[in-house]
């Protein structure tokens, strides 16, 4: 399973979606998701007290405001 799979693959658990498919729009969408995970990763790290810096806060809203049309209400 390739990683854009693994990524298609939590979208439609993420969005209780499981129509979703690696096409038109949506592909798009894998896309530019791929591109914001790949930019919030460590910027920067320290080995003696091991401590870490982590790219943009606001990566999880712009993640969900894609995700947003595509998501479903779970029912209970």
């Amino acid at each position: 399973m390739t990683d854009r799979e693994k990524l298609l693959e939590w979208c439609k658990l993420y969005c209780n979606n499981a129509t979703l498919v690696d096409e038109a729009g949506f592909s798009y969408v894998l896309d530019n998701l791929t591109a914001e995970m790949e930019r919030v990763g460590v910027t920067s790290e320290s080995l003696s007290d091991m401590s870490q810096s982590f790219g943009s806060n606001d990566a999880g809203m712009s993640i969900k405001s894609l995700l947003s049309p595509y998501s479903r209400l779970k029912m209970l």
